[in-house]
């Protein structure tokens, strides 16, 4: 990538990339829906392995609108506004990339299944049942075995559903790249104790960028 990568931009772009993913797994396990302009540029940071900058792997700063707003919410002062869902698949997500950040072969296995299924990819959309499900193949093959284990809160007529549920699994492994995105980017856990506000500000300026 050409721009500087520790940068605090790139480390809350990489945070807003997590909450997005988790954001949507919330409202798909309860409402049964999620935002498509959101949905796709998760999933397609997934492809993007090869991507210029951190605005290019999801697209643009506009793709991440809902997870800059989310990140505000659950990282801001108001403890009555956050999600607990959300903090708690954010973390999880977090716990488990650092395990596969020390499993060189896992995190090869989850690289070449992607690849193989950009073949999938140009037979049908981001948004498409098909290209969820093959990501959620890949996300129960090599994620759901690993501890500790992503359990989705949500109504049981939506988990209950096959397309609803591989698309939560095929967002929870966009979280991981996103996770894995947090890490390239310089971002750890003290980091994310210690520049909380630093975070905010750069959402809520990219926010109004966006807006402006």
């Amino acid at each position: 990538m050409n721009a500087r990568l520790d940068s605090i931009d790139n480390q809350a772009l990489a945070l807003a990339g997590i909450f997005q993913a988790t954001w949507q797994v919330r409202e798909l396990a309860w409402q049964g829906r999620s935002d498509e302009g959101a949905l796709c540029a998760s999933l397609g940071s997934l492809f993007k392995l090869d991507a210029s900058d951190v605005d290019d792997i999801f697209g643009s700063r506009e793709g991440l609108l809902h997870g800059l707003q989310i990140l505000v919410q659950q990282l801001g002062g108001d403890a009555e506004r956050r999600d607990l869902d959300i903090s708690r698949y954010s973390v999880t997500l977090l716990h488990l990339e650092n395990k596969l950040h020390r499993d060189g072969t896992a995190m090869q296995r989850i690289h070449d299944d992607i690849l193989r299924a950009r073949e999938t990819l140009q037979q049908f959309p981001l948004d498409h049942p098909n290209m969820s499900a093959r990501l959620a193949e890949i996300y129960s093959q090599t994620i759901s075995p690993m501890s500790p284990r992503i359990m989705v809160n949500g109504s049981p007529l939506h988990l209950g559903d096959a397309d609803t549920a591989s698309r939560i699994r095929a967002l929870l492994l966009a979280g991981i790249r996103s996770a894995v995105l947090w890490r390239q980017c310089g971002g750890t856990r003290f980091r994310l104790l210690w520049r909380r506000s630093r975070y905010i500000n750069a959402a809520q300026r990219m926010l109004a960028e966006i807006d402006g």
